[in-house]
């Protein structure tokens, strides 16, 4: 049997800490983005609930099954596994109190490898040092989101609607959301009964079920046609309606209740500035192509819910870092061949961005009422694409010098490529900043590591901690044969 324990020390209550783990989206917001996990049954802790869910391993999907034990309401509880990779797997959760305002998370594995000593032999090693990096990453996360849901504490629990709940952001920002006790309801398109927390809405007909949105606190609103595609007329004409009239008919839809929403926080693009090689901060002027285009319609769009008395904010959201979507997912096995490099000569500036740190700027446009119009969503600062390459190639420890010709790019892609890869955009968070928002991940190799689960300094996302409590979370983790 192989031992594994790791402790988190948090400036909150050991109640608190508890309350985090047993809410809905605590399991979700733990899965490391480099396991692709998907869940199939999950039940409240109590004694003898169970979870369900799958881990892809090469080209399988493997079922984990997991039994919850030894329940302590407010102290403890055991997840055993039932079914699942390995020949024996207990999990016992510890929330120590320490004082009144801060507490110990003590996660403690107790494990055993199939086949015994042969696969502990075989296997052993590469386990133990994926085991450690899965609490790594999972203790960073629980001491990011607790800082960031301790700067609202003092604040009424929301009831807040999100479309696009299913993208790579709105799925996070769900789990977030119900982590920190909010209620939402999830805006989503298709036939069939919605379930408890679903609203059905149609682009195409302009209908959402009013009465399941009386009573909302917040509205983010994230849906919209895939950029990332090669652009026909056809799909140009849908990224923009699915920007244009989408936005339109959720607020014609936000309007006509009887209470509408104090807020309504609506996704935009860092390619509202156009091609500008510069950074450029939330006062400039839009550029003049497509993507520019949309983001302009998209926003005035959103700003038309200020008529009823509604906040509106428009987040400019740069180049997510995130291995589960997006660019990173795309850039990833060309970089893990050997094959990466700059692209286009290099010169051009990247808004990248955390995923976690868009979450936060998420939370952060929902509960501040000091911001509202257009705010930036990115890191501290943009890097060239040159600085890309050569991060990510040393994050995979992978040579990254082969360059991609721009004329390649827009062979490939066409007018998308020009717009998107080639383009150059360096977009600083000035009023995110102004508004006291601390980022988790304030460089790119940080967002890298912690994204990509490789060790090194700078991704312990408990920058809140040091800003709002004048101290931060420490770790530390052994694992013993």
């Amino acid at each position: 049997m192989i031992a594994f324990e790791q402790r988190l020390r948090v400036p909150v209550p050991a109640r608190e800490l508890h309350d985090w783990h047993l809410r809905p989206g605590a399991f979700e917001r733990l899965g490391p983005p480099w396991e692709r996990m998907r869940p199939l049954h999950a039940e409240p802790v109590a004694e003898g609930s169970r979870r369900v869910f799958e881990v892809r391993k090469g080209g399988l999907w493997l079922r984990w099954s997991a039994v919850h034990r030894d329940v302590v309401s407010g102290s403890s509880f055991t997840d055993v596994q039932e079914e699942g990779p390995f020949h024996t797997w207990i999990h016992r959760h510890r929330f120590e109190p320490e004082s009144d305002t801060s507490s110990l998370l003590v996660d403690h594995v107790d494990y055993e490898l199939p086949l015994g000593r042969l696969g502990q032999a075989v296997a052993g090693r590469a386990v133990a040092g994926e085991v450690a990096r899965m609490f790594a990453y999972r203790h960073r996360i629980t001491a990011g989101d607790l800082a960031l849901h301790a700067r609202f504490l003092d604040r009424p629990k929301l009831r807040v609607a999100v479309t696009g709940a299913s993208g790579l952001i709105g799925q996070q920002l769900v789990s977030l959301l119900r982590t920190g006790g909010h209620e939402v309801l999830r805006l989503v398109r298709g036939d069939g009964e919605p379930a408890e927390d679903e609203v059905r809405w149609s682009l195409e007909e302009g209908v959402v079920d009013h009465e399941r949105l009386e009573g909302i606190d917040a509205v983010v609103h994230l849906a919209g046609e895939s950029v990332g595609q090669r652009w026909s007329a056809a799909v140009k004409r849908r990224i923009l309606d699915s920007r244009r009239l989408g936005t339109r008919r959720l607020v014609e839809a936000l309007g006509r209740l009887r209470e509408p929403p104090r807020v309504l926080v609506s996704a935009s693009a860092v390619g509202y500035y156009g091609d500008v090689d510069r950074v450029v901060d939330e006062s400039a002027p839009a550029g003049d192509d497509f993507l520019a285009e949309v983001c302009r319609h998209w926003e005035a769009e959103a700003r038309s819910a200020e008529a009823f008395g509604c906040r509106t904010v428009q987040l400019r959201i740069g180049v997510v870092m995130d291995p589960r979507g997006g660019a990173l997912a795309k850039l990833l096995p060309v970089f893990q061949a050997g094959l990466g490099g700059p692209v286009g000569g290099g010169r051009q500036l990247v808004s990248w961005v955390g995923l976690d740190d868009v979450l936060g700027a998420i939370l952060t446009a929902v509960q501040e009422e000091s911001l509202a119009g257009p705010v930036n969503v990115t890191g501290p600062e943009p890097v060239t694409q040159a600085e890309l390459a050569r991060t990510l190639g040393s994050m995979l420890r992978r040579p990254a010098i082969l360059p991609t010709p721009g004329a390649a790019v827009a062979l490939m892609f066409g007018e998308m490529g020009r717009a998107t890869v080639l383009a150059s955009t360096g977009a600083a968070p000035t009023r995110l900043r102004q508004a006291g928002y601390h980022f988790r991940t304030p460089t790119l190799e940080a967002a890298l590591r912690h994204g990509l689960g490789v060790d090194g300094p700078g991704v312990l996302g408990g920058a809140g901690f040091l800003a709002g409590h004048g101290n931060s979370p420490s770790t530390s983790g052994v694992v013993r044969g």
